[in-house]
């Protein structure tokens, strides 16, 4: 039953930030960052019987990644916080946590992965149409919520009559990826 949960919930995900992918990995991205190291400081952390640190980490993976729809992660953990708030955990299953863990960082590469060719297959079709298309390819990626490749938003600002301070702010809501005010900004042009 438990290999049921998945790894990495992405509708779930998704549906958290209103649809947004990018966001979505751009999240799954900060995780990994962020845990990549986790299977040593829990190892530390069994080693030096320091328990209330180990809880508060695995306390914290265990939140965020419910949060984030990583369901077999969030399980493991949810176990492990409590087993250490016990003063019971056994090897078992602190390993299972971290092989729990190694599985969904694997995971979410392969997620990223898969969302950066399909960002590049964005940026293949947009280098395919002709120059007085650019700025609608790019209002078309920005209304889908999709990436926003560095080329498509060059070709499509070097295409606008967007002032330097309208191209610096459209760029910084792209990178917020606040594209409701991208949007805005160009609808201003």
């Amino acid at each position: 039953m438990e290999n049921q949960a998945l790894l990495v919930d992405l509708d779930f995900g998704t549906k958290q930030l209103g649809g947004n992918t990018a966001l979505f990995v751009k999240l799954l991205g900060r995780f990994e960052d962020e845990y990549q190291d986790a299977e040593s400081k829990l190892a530390e952390f069994q080693q030096h019987n320091n328990l209330e640190t180990m809880q508060l980490l695995v306390h914290t993976i265990k939140g965020v990644s419910g949060n984030l729809g990583l369901e077999r992660l969030a399980k493991e953990a949810k176990k492990v916080e409590a087993l250490v708030k016990r003063d019971s955990l056994d090897d078992e299953s602190l390993q299972t946590l971290i092989h729990t863990l190694n599985q969904t960082l694997t995971e979410i590469q392969a997620v990223r992965n898969q969302h950066t060719r399909s960002s590049d297959e964005n940026t293949r079709h947009v280098a395919q149409t002709h120059s007085g298309e650019h700025v609608e390819a790019l209002t078309k990626a920005l209304q889908q919520q999709r990436f926003i490749s560095d080329e498509l938003f060059d070709n499509a600002t070097a295409q606008s009559n967007l002032s330097q301070a309208d191209k610096e702010a459209l760029q910084s809501a792209i990178l917020d990826l606040d594209y409701p005010r991208a949007l805005a900004i160009l609808g201003e042009s």
